[in-house]
Formats: C-alpha cells, sequence, structure tokens
C-alpha cells in the first residue's frame, strides 16, 4: 500500500509537470525518446522510484492529453494495478497504449 501512495504522489508530480509541459517540443537528441516508443518490459524492468515514476508520467501525460484535472486516486490505484497485470501478460505490448485501456 505505501507503493501506491508512493505512486499516487508522484502521479501529482508528473501531472503537473505534463500539463505545464504539454505545448513545448522535445529535445532532438540521442537521449530523447517518445513515450509511444517504450514497451511495458521496459516499465516493468525499471526499479523502484523509477517505476513509479515512469507509471505516474504516464498517468500525467494521459490526463494532459485528455483535458483531466481531477485526480481520483482509488481510480489511478486500480488503473496502475490493472496496467501491471496487463503488462505481466503482454510485456512486448506498448506502455502507453496499455495504461489507456485501463483507465476507466
Amino acid at each position: 500500500m505505501e507503493s501506491m501512495k508512493s505512486v499516487v504522489n508522484m502521479f501529482v508530480i508528473s501531472s503537473v509537470l505534463v500539463l505545464g509541459f504539454a505545448g513545448t517540443a522535445g529535445a532532438s537528441n540521442e537521449e530523447s525518446k517518445s513515450i509511444n516508443d517504450y514497451l511495458c518490459k521496459d516499465i516493468l524492468r525499471a526499479s523502484g522510484n523509477d517505476r513509479d515514476i515512469a507509471i505516474a508520467f504516464m498517468h500525467g501525460y494521459l490526463m494532459g492529453k485528455s483535458g483531466e484535472h481531477v485526480i481520483n486516486k482509488p481510480r489511478l490505484s486500480k488503473a496502475t494495478d490493472d496496467f501491471i497485470e496487463a503488462c505481466l501478460g503482454d510485456a512486448n505490448s506498448k506502455a502507453i497504449t496499455t495504461l489507456k485501456k485501463q483507465i476507466k
């Protein structure tokens, strides 16, 4: 449960960053990677806070795209759990697409 609190807290921080920078262009160097390029296995292989931050960032990205401004912690927590389960079932699926399917 403590891990989920961490994910939700990171989500709030990531949401602010994503919503604040939604209109800016990304850098074009080799350290840049499109959010659409990450697979579930990339997220699942990350450890600890890195995984939490990646998931929180994806939540914020999707919220920013949808124009959503309300943070519903139980819904985000369930979507995160469902995302992890879906990724365990298909590690080669695109992470952002998989998360988007879990948000209800």
